[in-house]
């Protein structure tokens, strides 16, 4: 008896360990800051800045990436309390150009990571400056950016 409790259990063992290494875990790749384009570039700084939690440096980010259209709400959220969560390790996925509402955008899929390291993401919309900054998952820009 005690060997076939011993057989079953050394089976159940392998098949649990068989099927926690069948598991894939899909492993983004960013794109190298040397590689990074102008707007690329632009979306991480603007971001790094947003949320730094440092109310300066968030204005600063803001006045100088942030479409004159933007900046109002942006600096309205930040005195409500908005961009409180700190990110770090802010690095860009993918960055596409698109046909938006208003005519052409650029838009960045951007990862970040915050003080636990876990990975949050973010969609920098962009004309010539920054235009909005949106949850990783909002549509369409998700579709767009394969998120």
């Amino acid at each position: 008896m005690k060997k076939i409790l011993a057989v079953l259990c050394g089976i159940v063992l392998l098949l649990s360990l068989a099927a926690c290494g069948s598991q894939s875990v899909r492993e983004v790749k960013s794109i190298p800051a040397n590689k990074l384009t102008a707007q690329e570039k632009t979306a991480v700084d603007f971001t790094e800045g947003l949320y730094s939690g440092n109310k300066s440096k968030q204005y600063k980010a803001i006045d100088q990436f942030a479409a004159r259209t933007s900046i109002k709400g942006l600096k309205e959220k930040i005195s409500v309390g908005g961009f409180r969560q700190q990110f770090h390790a802010v690095s860009v996925i993918k960055g596409k150009n698109i046909k938006g509402q208003k005519g052409d955008e650029f838009v960045a899929l951007l990862e970040m990571k915050d003080q636990n390291n876990t990975v949050n993401k973010r969609i920098v919309v962009m004309g010539s400056k920054v235009l909005h900054i949106l949850s990783g998952n909002t549509q369409p820009y998700a579709n767009e950016l394969g998120s």
